[in-house]
């Protein structure tokens, strides 16, 4: 009696921290589903996520970069408490896990959730597209400048090196005038190229103190933007990647509208999804998941994590929305991406630190000195 009485309480509270923008029929539906989650319905759980959503946000908050408060909204205006590099802590703990569930359930459940930051970061990308990409495949990669400079260019040319047109996306963070002007010349050198770029001023959105996350993250908020564009399919890669053949020619017999590569093995849930290579078909369904992920993603940034949430988030989305997306979601063919450079793979990537190892660096070298 006592057990239920608690859990009775912590729901109410856990109702109350609901943001406003939610009418009462989403609010009881978000209870409902969320009661029924796997894993979350123990009076700990209410009372860990309650926590995390209420007094938790404002005090990890806090830690990020400083913020100006723009017609009602934050915006990042400091970046030196950023860094990128490496992340020593390779993990999210219980607190985490139920922080980023909860996002990803409020999501969910409202069409409207986290909308206007949406909106703001969308306002905020600068897109380059001299060509019509409606109804076409497209590449889509993002990078920073360092990036662009050691694998962006690589990438370029060795897909440019494969017979056919291909269309590519390139979503730049903070590049110089350098990296535009070799845009430009890469245009014009590499002719069965489309190539498209946006600019990312990093001025959208709340950014955690650990920047690269965002950096992960950034395809897949901007793949949303150009779903809207109406391109017909998009295939979400990692810039460190190297084509050997058509991409797309690997996916003909896929009959999802989406496809991530799964790893239902895995035990942890930031294993479960790799997010080297993920497959849209402008459907409805997909054009739904991929605002959800978008609006997750940024919901999650602006809390600060600590680690990387572009794996994790898509596994707990796809899990709350299991009855519509099973159909929806399938598995990346295995022979399109290779991480131990099978010879039969359309694409060879490099995980952290193998990308700087003796074997990736001789087949990047190749496709450099050609």
């Amino acid at each position: 009696m006592e057990r239920r009485f608690c859990v009775l309480a912590f729901t109410f509270s856990f109702g109350i921290f609901i943001p406003p923008s939610f009418g009462s029929a989403n609010r009881r539906i978000f209870l409902r589903l969320f009661l029924l989650a796997p894993g979350f319905s123990t009076c700990v759980s209410l009372a860990i996520l309650d926590f995390a959503i209420t007094d938790l946000y404002s005090k990890i908050r806090l830690t990020g970069p400083k913020h100006i408060l723009v017609r009602g909204n934050f915006m990042t205006t400091d970046m030196d408490c950023c860094e990128a590099g490496p992340i020593k802590i390779k993990r999210h703990n219980l607190l985490w896990r139920g922080i980023i569930f909860a996002d990803c359930l409020r999501a969910s459940v409202s069409r409207h959730f986290f909308s206007d930051h949406l909106s703001r970061y969308t306002a905020s990308i600068k897109m380059n597209i001299p060509h019509d990409i409606k109804g076409k495949d497209v590449i889509l990669v993002a990078c920073d400048e360092v990036y662009f400079w050691d694998y962006a260019i690589s990438f370029l040319r060795s897909l440019s090196m494969i017979e056919g047109t291909f269309h590519v996306h390139l979503h730049l963070i903070k590049p110089s005038p350098d990296v535009i002007a070799q845009i430009e010349d890469l245009r014009s050198s590499l002719e069965n190229l489309a190539i498209s770029f946006s600019v990312d001023t990093l001025m959208g959105l709340d950014l955690p103190k650990k920047v690269n996350i965002y950096y992960n993250c950034s395809r897949f908020i901007v793949a949303d933007q150009l779903l809207d564009l109406k391109v017909g399919r998009l295939l979400i890669l990692d810039i460190d990647t190297i084509a050997r053949t058509s991409p797309w020619k690997k996916l003909v017999k896929l009959k999802a509208e989406g496809a991530f590569v799964f790893r239902p093995h895995a035990r942890k849930s930031w294993h479960k999804i790799l997010a080297n290579a993920v497959y849209y078909k402008n459907s409805e369904d997909v054009r739904l998941f991929s605002r959800r992920f978008a609006a997750s993603l940024l919901s999650v940034l602006a809390r600060n994590p600590h680690y990387h949430i572009d794996q994790m988030i898509p596994h707990y989305l796809l899990k709350i929305g299991a009855r519509r997306f099973k159909a929806v979601f399938g598995a990346i063919p295995g022979d399109l991406m290779s991480l131990g450079y099978d010879p039969a793979s359309s694409l060879w990537t490099a995980k952290g630190s193998d990308k700087h190892g003796s074997k990736f660096q001789l087949e990047k070298s190749k496709i450099d000195n050609a």
